[in-house]
């Protein structure tokens, strides 16, 4: 989150701090504020120094000028290094481009050097270009995305005979293929005798096979052996048909054999017909040995015919879908206090979602206390939803002292619902000291509050001592309050300070107030966003030799930024050969760009 405010402020100096720290979520919102800024020259050199972040997004803003073959150089770069990212981006980059070979080529030496990402893309992309034979030697070797990519390629192709192979060796992912291309075929014998040898992917396609010819005989011949799925897909058809008696008979008979599904689907059955009593008999039987959907839907039939009861009985034996089935049962017949024992039972036993239950109860009962008692008992023995829940409700009660507590004892939640309180509360005081012991939420929320305040001297003071926040603001309200000059000096101090934001903003500046000994003075100092804006500046005011002098010095000594601004200056003045010198300069020490562009103005000139 910090790093995403620090982008929108156009921090640049602070993010690169906390990059260079080791920050990875500044790193990469640098990147992205560094090509929001069109500051290709600062991306390269992060790039060049190891930014991974810059690099994938240097490589994107090449792409998109057309600078191909230069994205692919930083990519290449990173690939080479270990950075996985940077080569599967490379590898969809080069596939776009249409290298198939060279993508492939990229992501295998990434598979092979244990990239699970790298080794999911290069199956997919084998078996788009129907690489069989790779995939086969991958498949083989023992690499887990290769095989189910060569079952799903030979499934496309039809082959019955290789998949059959695959299928026989466990491979499950060629046996569903198999089964669903015999089943295509209508081929009952071998889907017969596959799903008889335990391959389960047939049993399921040669049910719906004989379920799509409408073959009652075999699948009941089935569902009497044993399988499970005939007899459903059997009950299935029956039901349709208007036989719900023999689609009963035919789950009862699977149920009685302790299958689960068929169970679940008997009572199913029961209650569309009415016989909700056979329902909750079917529903109890599976209950009562471990199975938990069965439990679920039991409780749920119970309360909806109002059997307090069972479900007290089931409740007392530990069954949670019971407890809030009955809880709701006797909330609705307006006992609430019958509702807050059964819930509260659960929870003093240790039961996290029972504890919330109760205090949201309790909360809407009126008893705030109780509420808050509850979640506190559960989040001091560690339960984070609790926790979470427990602040949320101190902040809508407006309880400093305790989320104070939490926030110090370090509940980083406690700790962002306090500093929004404090702010409400207008406290600056206490704001103050948590931002000057480091609470980075508390000194955004004291200099919200001291710049709706307009205090200009407490955000200059905390913006001297290094306050980045602070010093954003500042500038801000000294913009609102057109202290143009105080604005200039504010920024002035932050430039200095490496602040790389503050330095743009002061070049426009200096800029749009024709400071051209300021913006000098700074240009001569390597300020990179003065040299630009002193071009302009000059430019403007017709002094284009004296725009080219400043620009050259910066594209001298590797200011990307500069040799492009300079050398659409020369092209502008008719100075096709200093803009070729420039653009050649840049094509040799790798700017792909520059390259790119040389290659077309020569070609205008006659040169190619």
């Amino acid at each position: 989150m910090l790093a995403l405010l620090l982008r929108e402020l156009g921090d640049v100096g602070e993010l690169g701090r906390r990059a260079d720290a080791g920050d990875e979520e500044a790193a990469s919102a640098l990147a992205w504020l560094l090509r929001e800024l069109g500051d290709v020259g600062a991306l390269r050199r992060r790039a060049e120094a190891g930014d991974g972040s810059a690099a994938r997004v240097l490589a994107g803003l090449l792409a998109e000028r057309g600078d191909v073959d230069g994205a692919v150089m930083v990519l290449r770069r990173r690939a080479d290094a270990g950075d996985g990212e940077a080569a599967r981006l490379l590898a969809g980059l080069l596939r776009e481009c249409g290298d198939v070979d060279g993508a492939v080529a990229v992501l295998r030496r990434r598979a092979d050097a244990g990239d699970p990402r790298a080794a999911r893309e290069l199956a997919s992309l084998l078996g788009e270009r129907g690489d069989v034979d790779e995939l086969r030697r991958r498949a083989d070797a023992g690499d887990e995305e290769a095989g189910p990519a060569l079952a799903r390629l030979l499934g496309e192709r039809g082959d019955v005979d290789e998949l059959r192979r695959r299928a026989d060796a466990r491979d499950r992912t060629a046996a569903r293929e198999l089964a669903g291309l015999l089943r295509k075929r209508g081929d009952v014998g071998e889907l017969g005798r596959r799903a008889d040898a335990g391959d389960w992917s047939a049993v399921w396609e040669l049910a719906g096979l004989l379920r799509e010819r409408g073959d009652v005989e075999e699948l009941r011949r089935r569902a009497e052996a044993g399988d499970g799925s005939a007899a459903r897909v059997l009950a299935g058809l029956l039901a349709e048909r208007g036989d719900v008696d023999g689609a009963v008979a035919v789950l009862r008979r699977r149920a009685d054999g302790w299958d689960g599904s068929a169970a679940r689907e008997l009572a199913g059955l029961l209650r569309e017909r009415g016989d909700v009593d056979g329902a909750v008999a079917v529903l109890r039987r599976r209950a009562d040995v471990g199975d938990r959907e069965a439990a679920r839907q039991l409780a749920g039939l119970l309360r909806e015919r109002g059997d307090v009861d069972e479900l007290r009985r089931r409740a007392d034996a530990g069954d949670w879908g019971a407890v809030r089935e009955l809880a709701g049962l006797l909330r609705e017949r307006g006992d609430v206090d019958g509702a807050v024992a059964v819930l509260r039972r659960r929870a003093d036993a240790g039961d996290g979602t029972a504890a919330q239950e109760l205090a949201g109860l309790l909360r809407e009962c009126g008893d705030v206390d109780g509420a808050v008692g509850v979640l506190r008992r559960r989040a001091d023995a560690g339960d984070r939803e609790a926790a979470s829940a427990l602040v949320g409700l101190l902040r809508e009660l407006g309880d400093v002292d305790e989320l104070r507590r939490r926030a110090d004892a370090g509940d980083l939640k406690a700790d962002s619902a306090l500093v929004g309180l404090l702010r409400e509360l207008g406290d600056v005081d206490e704001l103050r000291r948590r931002a000057d012991a480091g609470d980075e939420a508390a000194a955004f929320a004291l200099v919200g509050l001291l710049l709706g305040r307009g205090d200009v001297d407490e955000l200059r003071r905390r913006a001297d001592a290094g306050y980045w926040e602070a010093a954003s603001a500042l500038v801000g309200l000294l913009r609102e309050r057109g202290d143009i000059d105080g604005v200039a000096l504010a920024l002035g101090r932050h430039a200095d300070a490496g602040d790389w934001g503050a330095a743009r903003e002061l070049a426009g500046l200096l800029q749009e107030r024709g400071d051209v000994d300021a913006l000098r003075r700074r240009a001569d100092a390597g300020d990179g966003f003065a040299t630009y804006a002193l071009a302009r500046l000059l430019r403007e005011r017709r002094d284009v030799d004296g725009a080219v002098a400043v620009l050259r010095r910066r594209a001298d000594i590797g200011d990307a930024t500069a040799a492009r601004e300079l050398t659409g200056l020369l092209r502008e003045r008719g100075d096709v050969d200093g803009a070729i010198a420039v653009l050649a300069r840049r094509a040799d020490a790798g700017d792909g760009e520059a390259a790119r562009e040389l290659a077309g103005l020569q070609r205008e000139r006659g040169d190619v």
